[in-house]
């Protein structure tokens, strides 16, 4: 996949990330809101309104603008990690991990934006854990996947890209990938060149095929020609004798 399709690709899919998020928030306005708690599995888990001015899971109330700060400064980090990625497959899982955190947070920080609070409906009640929302959930799982991403799957080699703008260089994997796309890309002209090659041949074999056959016709009708020739000189031959 070249980077243009890896950016629609994920625009697309952050694009829905963030609309399931805003369509769960708008149905618990709606639903919810000034509305007792709405039990899915009692004493467990339910649904219960709560407008949070703090961060994830209720945490640093009324900072508005530090909330906002940090969202813009992470989704800048994202893009900018994003961009550079090589594209190769070892890449995919991390390419996923940063596109649900960035959803998360956009989802969060349109609420900050239209709102002054975030809208969180989901609670955890047999632990008493703080209410959230769809965003907190791309966020928290993601980002803990993420941590166990860098400890065990990836090495700090395999980050040699993010340094790639400062040394002008070029990953092994993505001038790798560059080149499978101009392989690709150059195949179907070699193979019509190969083709057309290969039509030239035959056409020049017909060639000679057939001027062989029009010298072997011209032969043929030489010799009939020069044998009524040859039967005069022998009848003329026994008569005189």
């Amino acid at each position: 996949m070249n980077r243009g399709k890896r950016f629609l690709t994920d625009g697309f899919f952050l694009i829905l990330l963030v609309a399931l998020d805003q369509l769960t928030k708008g149905w618990a306005v709606s639903a919810l809101k000034d509305q007792p708690a709405i039990p899915l599995i009692p004493g467990i888990l339910e649904l219960k309104y709560l407008e949070n001015t703090g961060a994830a899971f209720g945490m640093l109330q009324g900072a508005k603008l530090f909330f906002v700060a940090i969202a813009l400064i992470i989704l800048a980090a994202i893009v900018f990690v994003l961009f550079r990625m090589p594209r190769e497959k070892k890449y995919r899982l991390l390419n996923l991990l940063l596109v649900l955190i960035a959803a998360g947070a956009i989802g969060n920080l349109i609420d900050r934006f239209l709102h002054d609070y975030v809208v969180d409906f989901i609670y955890a009640s047999f632990i008493d854990f703080p209410i959230f929302n769809v965003a907190d959930i791309y966020v928290s799982v993601s980002a803990f996947f993420l941590v166990i991403a860098l400890l065990f799957v990836y090495h700090e080699e395999d980050f040699a890209f993010l340094k790639k703008g400062r040394d002008g260089g070029v990953s092994a994997g993505e001038a790798s990938a560059e080149a499978d796309d101009y392989s690709s890309e150059g195949m179907p002209s070699v193979e019509a060149g190969e083709t057309s090659v290969e039509a030239a041949e035959d056409n020049s074999e017909e060639l000679l095929s057939v001027k062989a056959g029009e010298a072997s016709a011209e032969a043929a009708d030489d010799s009939l020609k020069g044998m009524p020739s040859v039967e005069k000189g022998r009848e003329t031959d026994g008569s005189g004798s």
